[in-house]
């Protein structure tokens, strides 16, 4: 399931700055953003034109919404179709334990039946695990599913994808902290413990730090609503389902994409990167 891009290692996808991306955050079984998102952005057109664009999706492709198959099947076939057009990254959805918690195993036995839909999940779950965990960008972008750790340098994001997944940004705290609002049963855990276990924080500090040791400006992350542009545009919380969708569960929440030109210098994301989804182009 990779195309053209390269590769830093299995985690970490590298986009050349000759493109335009398109960074697309959790769908959540909701194929009418995948497919209002491919219309604005005249993803086919520009494809079919010679123009380099890429889609980035940022993990969360099911559970929560009542489309995950069909959400599913419309962006694995986009990979297949454009390999070199797409890239698809891993979220905490793509975790086998949240994807059984959540809805897509129900799913799949629901549709096809408990023996079939047990093997199609068990498929699922092992080519998620070859989708990488975060890109970084020629012109300094980093992207991945929710954040970062203690990491000094780009080889600290491989094997790290539970962190990669889990980790939020802390508005009331600076550095690395313990994120307990992610775990289900953790009372008797200390803080180490729980970041050990993937479960983090990072503030505006930690963040900037971590992107200029990297040489990267500015963090393109998912995995939480409201979408909104923080920290002076060093950071973009993209959530891509909401409202206008008659397959979404996320009624109240306004989506958004986010549109970067990789061949242009960047210091922050500005407002005019960021995109509505546009339900009513279907």
């Amino acid at each position: 399931m990779r195309g053209s891009e390269s590769f830093v290692d299995k985690d970490v996808a590298y986009l050349k700055g000759d493109c335009q991306a398109i960074f697309i955050g959790d769908t959540h079984g909701d194929p009418q953003a995948t497919l209002a998102i491919l219309k604005q952005t005249q993803f086919y057109e520009k494809v079919k034109s010679g123009e380099k664009i890429k889609l980035v999706f940022l993990g969360d492709y099911a559970d929560r919404g009542s489309g995950d198959v069909e959400n599913l099947e419309l962006i694995l076939n986009l990979k297949i179709q454009y390999p070199d057009n797409v890239v698809l990254l891993q979220g905490n959805h793509e975790e086998v334990e949240t994807s059984m918690r959540y809805g897509l195993l129900k799913t799949l036995i629901n549709k096809y039946g408990k023996q079939d839909g047990q093997r199609l999940f068990i498929q699922y779950a092992e080519l998620f695990k070859d989708f990488p965990n975060a890109v970084i960008t020629e012109n300094g972008v980093l992207a991945m599913h929710g954040g970062i750790g203690n990491f000094d340098t780009l080889t600290d994001l491989q094997g790290k994808s539970k962190l990669l997944h889990w980790a939020d940004p802390s508005f009331s705290e600076s550095g690395i902290s313990a994120n307990r609002d992610r775990l289900l049963n953790g009372g008797n855990m200390t803080d180490e413990e729980i970041i050990a276990e993937g479960f983090a924080s990072y503030g505006r500090d930690a963040l900037e730090s971590y992107l200029g040791k990297i040489g990267a400006q500015v963090l393109i992350r998912a995995h939480q609503y409201p979408p909104s542009v923080e920290w002076d545009g060093k950071m973009v919380t993209v959530f891509s389902n909401g409202s206008g969708s008659e397959y979404s569960n996320y009624k109240s929440v306004k989506p958004i994409f986010v549109d970067v030109d990789l061949r242009k210098d960047i210091d922050r994301i500005e407002q005019n990167n960021v995109k509505d989804v546009a339900y009513s182009v279907l």
